[in-house]
């Protein structure tokens, strides 16, 4: 096994006093060689849970297990974020590098070459346009060749045609690398363009579990994918009944 076993898992938060449950005898497996959305609407818990996962917040009950190759270990993490989190006074090369023990110039190259950085290497984040900065952060994570990238909705705060061409090459960047992405999002057709598999939160708990066989690059009017967009909505529409 590769990738995340969860059992029980439960997160409180205190409020002024009161218990607020935030994620519900959560049980699930999570691959790491494949992209996983966590899909559903503000407030349903996804932050939060992708948080448990990175070790960033404690369960309030439960477990999380990480297994490579069968074995326990602590995963390395690549974690992206909404805002792209760049060092202001470092270049792209020196924000790529900042999490390695040490320089490597050829692996450097690698990653500004697969996120088309290579004419930006010695500029600063103040010289980037937004989708750019965020090519940089991912950049910046996989450098770090992790077991596992955590993204919390990396294009949420970008315009349609720049997200568009950023889940491009979120697909190129597996289809490279076969590095596996649990992908944080409310937007329904970023769920389907690039998750193999899609869990469903809402209020905390899963309420659907989609696995997509379909190969890229996606149409999502396809009648397959159509569909699943269909039952999706139905879904989340249906938890407002």
């Amino acid at each position: 096994m590769k990738g995340y076993n969860i059992i029980k898992l439960i997160k409180n938060y205190n409020v002024n006093g009161q218990v607020h449950r935030v994620l519900y005898n959560i049980n699930t497996n999570i691959e790491s060689d494949v992209i996983t959305i966590i899909l559903g609407r503000s407030g349903c818990g996804k932050t939060t849970f992708l948080r448990l996962l990175a070790d960033l917040e404690e369960p309030t009950e439960g477990s999380i297990v990480f297994y490579n190759n069968n074995e326990i270990v602590k995963p390395k993490i690549g974690m992206v974020f909404q805002e792209n989190r760049l060092f202001p006074w470092l270049t792209v090369r020196e924000n790529l590098t900042f999490y390695l023990k040490k320089r490597n110039r050829q692996l450097e190259d690698k990653y500004l070459k697969l996120m088309k950085l290579e004419k930006f290497a010695d500029a600063y984040p103040k010289q980037l346009s937004g989708g750019m900065a965020q090519r940089v952060s991912i950049a910046r994570a996989i450098a770090y060749e992790p077991h596992i990238m955590l993204m919390d909705e990396p294009f949420a705060s970008l315009d349609y045609f720049t997200r568009y061409k950023l889940q491009e090459e979120i697909i190129n960047l597996y289809t490279k690398t076969k590095k596996g992405i649990i992908f944080v999002t409310h937007n329904v057709d970023e769920a389907i363009l690039l998750g193999h598999r899609i869990i469903i939160l809402d209020k905390g708990n899963i309420v659907k579990d989609y696995k997509i066989e379909c190969e890229y690059p996606r149409n999502v009017s396809s009648n397959n994918l159509a569909y699943i967009k269909e039952d999706i909505l139905k879904t989340l529409f249906m938890e407002d009944k």
